[in-house]
C-alpha cells in the first residue's frame, strides 16, 4: 500500500495524470475538505446555536 502512495506522490511531482487528477476526484475532494473546515466549528459551537448543554 506504501507503495501505490509514493508512486502517486512520483507521478504528482512529474506532472503525469492519474485518477486522482480527474475532474470527478477533484471536485469530491474539494467538497470533502469544505466539510472538514467546517465539522469543528459546529461541534463546537452548535450546542449555543441549538440550546443545547454539551457535557
Amino acid at each position: 500500500m506504501e507503495q501505490d502512495g509514493l508512486a502517486l506522490a512520483l507521478a504528482d511531482f512529474e506532472g503525469r495524470r492519474t485518477f486522482l487528477t480527474g475532474r470527478a476526484m477533484v471536485r469530491l475532494g474539494e467538497i470533502s475538505f469544505a466539510f472538514y473546515l467546517l465539522h469543528g466549528p459546529i461541534l463546537r459551537y452548535g450546542h449555543l446555536m441549538f440550546g443545547t448543554v454539551m457535557d
